[in-house]
């Protein structure tokens, strides 16, 4: 009897782990291949984890306890392609601290990722500030 209840006690812990998991979803063209998807999916989830260690604390905000990534516009991506559109990331965001190519993931990360359902988008003033 205990050896049932230990198993059953260890499966629902596994179940309970599975289900806590966060699953990002990405936004792709309808015209991408499933192979393409593959090998982007592999970039994206490299980007999200150089976001959740050098942008997250800044950029991301919890509403509901649910964290929540912006969603920036091109432009906004454009900016921090070339780092010193704000002095905060100009001395944050140096090249020791993040290569060029890792910057490439994180921004291809946030291009590519699902929309938020809420409807208020990054603002430049929201994703740019240090807090």
């Amino acid at each position: 009897m205990i050896k049932y209840k230990l198993i059953i006690s260890v499966g629902l812990i596994c179940i309970a782990a599975c289900s806590a998991k966060k699953k990002v979803l990405y936004e792709f063209p309808e015209s991408m291949s499933d192979a393409v998807k593959s090998e982007y999916i592999t970039q994206f989830n490299k980007g999200k984890i150089l976001y959740e260690l050098n942008c997250a604390k800044c950029h991301t905000t919890k509403k509901r306890g649910k964290e929540i990534i912006p969603d920036f516009n091109p432009d906004q991506l454009a900016n921090y392609e070339l780092r010193f559109a704000n002095s905060q990331h100009e001395e944050n965001l140096t090249e020791s601290k993040m290569t060029e190519d890792e910057l490439v993931l994180v921004i291809t990360f946030l291009r590519y990722k699902k929309k938020n359902k809420i409807k208020n988008p990054a603002k430049q003033s929201d994703t740019t500030k240090i807090k």
